[in-house]
């Protein structure tokens, strides 16, 4: 199948890695890639320059993964790979970049999500600090915009103003 489609032999090279993501492929790229590689790859992504990325880059497939629309379809490790990634995160900007490029897409209104976020915050500093970088007041009701803000220990941004 890689031959024919003019791909490398290696499966986990980046080419074959970004075709799969974006064939929609996500079981096999998580057979093949552990989910600390998968981290490791997205922030050596974005720790490039603006031109240093490109078709070229051979970390772009991790972040075409998080783009990628069956990334969210049902049951992936997206919890877990922000919890690998903030793990792996050397510095403020990469948690802000993390919480922005990832951690708010995970955030929604169903209470499991909303629990583990501030089970993971009451536990992590670095969990707390890239929590503060999300942007979730028009995805959450107020009430849930305000768990996460506590969660967070400090004001999220909220262009619309303190929820009720």
């Amino acid at each position: 199948m890689l031959t024919d489609l003019g791909l490398p032999r290696v499966p986990d090279h980046p080419r074959v890695l970004r075709h799969l993501v974006a064939d929609g492929d996500i079981d096999t790229v998580l057979t093949m890639m552990p989910l600390a590689e998968i981290a490791a790859a997205w922030l050596r992504h974005w720790s490039r320059s603006s031109g240093e990325k490109g078709a070229d880059d051979p970390d772009q497939w991790a972040d075409d993964l998080w783009r990628s629309r069956a990334w969210y379809e049902g049951a992936r490790p997206r919890l877990e790979l922000v919890l690998e990634l903030i793990r792996q995160a050397q510095n403020d900007a990469e948690l802000r970049q993390i919480a922005a490029s990832c951690l708010e897409n995970c955030i929604c209104e169903d209470e499991a999500t909303l629990q583990w976020v501030e089970e993971e915050a009451a536990l992590s500093p670095k969990f707390r600090q890239a929590l503060t970088g999300v942007w979730v007041y028009d995805v959450l009701s107020p009430a849930s915009f305000q768990r996460v803000q506590r969660a967070a220990g400090a004001e999220l941004s909220n262009p619309r103003g303190r929820p009720d």
